[in-house]
């Protein structure tokens, strides 16, 4: 029997064509709740342009970003898909080789489901390690390929940034200082502007995901300000911003990160820049304003078209125009990893969700575990 790669490798073109047709109007009826990117987008933007990052650097961080909310909703809503395109599909685009993520590991980078302070600061702290041993294993093992090193090392970037961004969105830190006599008129402060102990008596969570997991605990959906019409919103995006802002600075710190290489990056491949440029950003804005979580369902500025409807229409085809490119990517010869493009390496081929997770709340389990293979440090 042939293995999925070479399956993959084997669809015509024709065949990709009517399979994306299908994954599409599977895609477009799913209740994607995590998909509201415009603030994850901008906040990334402004950190990596202010530290001197190329536009590719920045549009790669951006994606990678985005991938860990995208990722959440496939492992959520996977066997719907399958159920809809037929497991050949899910299998060999989804499932096969290097390419499946663990939901485990992708569940814990949102913080989300932290019952108290203690946890809350468990995350920070265990977290802060987990990305800078990262950094440091992923700038110098040899198993790494040349030309994904700066891929690997910008999804990680990307990826904490996202988490770093959550916290604000996700948890009450918002209400806590708003509330609290001492950051009265001062607005709110990053978690780095408050000292540890003044932390310790703040009484801090995040909403528990998914919604009614743990029947008494406050729901995602209560407590996230992820989009312009939830309550304290726009507070939250001024020091979501202001934390990236420190958070990269942090990270910059590292000596061991080629951080001069990685703010020059620069892609020089013509259709990996196209599907840099193009293919991956557009997934972005397409998907997220096709299912409304592009700021909400009444979102402050649309992507495409100021009217609503237009808006979504034109989204659609963005996303046809994606999900097509993705697959006759998948069908290319010279693509060993069957990787939609180069820049989803980071998660797919070298799995950097196992180090930025390890040991990170909530340790729950899941219904279904895959294998995957472990990154092995020189």
């Amino acid at each position: 029997m042939l293995d999925a790669g070479k399956r993959v490798r084997e669809i015509s073109p024709d065949l990709i064509k009517g399979f994306v047709a299908i994954l599409a109007v599977a895609i477009l009826s799913l209740p994607l709740t995590a998909v509201d990117h415009k603030w994850h987008a901008d906040a990334t933007r402004l950190a990596m342009k202010s530290y001197g990052f190329s536009d590719d650097a920045r549009l790669l961080a951006q994606f990678t970003n985005f991938l860990i909310d995208l990722h959440a909703v496939i492992d959520e809503y996977g066997p719907m898909l399958d159920e809809k395109i037929g497991s050949f599909l899910w299998m060999t685009m989804l499932e096969g080789g290097h390419y499946r993520l663990s939901p485990e590991d992708m569940a814990r980078l949102h913080f989300d489901s932290l019952k108290n302070t203690r946890q809350v600061e468990w995350q920070w702290k265990k977290f802060e390690e987990n990305v800078v041993n990262a950094l440091k294993i992923y700038s110098a093992s040899q198993i790494v390929k040349p030309g994904f090193r700066p891929i690997v090392l910008l999804t990680i970037v990307g990826a904490s940034l996202h988490v770093i961004q959550d916290f604000y969105t996700h948890s009450n830190w918002v209400e806590q200082c708003l509330n609290d006599p001492e950051f009265k008129g001062k607005g709110v402060p990053t978690w780095f502007e408050v000292s540890a102990e003044k932390r310790s008596r703040l009484e801090l969570y995040s909403g528990v995901y998914p919604d009614g997991s743990e029947p008494g605990a406050p729901d995602h959906k209560n407590l996230n300000k992820d989009n312009s019409q939830r309550p304290f919103h726009k507070e939250a995006v001024e020091v979501m911003k202001r934390g990236s802002l420190e958070w990269l600075e942090r990270l910059l710190k590292i000596n061991e990160v080629p951080w001069d290489s990685l703010r020059s990056y620069e892609v020089k491949s013509i259709p990996t820049k196209r599907w840099l440029r193009k293919t991956d950003s557009a997934l972005i804005t397409g998907i997220s304003s096709v299912v409304k979580h592009w700021d909400g369902p009444e979102p402050e500025s649309r992507v495409f078209d100021t009217d609503p409807t237009k808006d979504r229409v034109k989204a659609t085809g963005i996303l046809l125009f994606v999900i097509e490119d993705y697959g006759l990517s998948f069908a290319m010869k010279d693509n060993p990893y069957r990787l939609p493009t180069p820049n989803y390496a980071g998660y797919y081929v070298y799995h950097i969700e196992h180090e930025l997770a390890r040991d990170l709340l909530p340790l729950r389990t899941f219904k279904k575990t895959p294998t995957i293979p472990a990154f092995k440090k020189d």
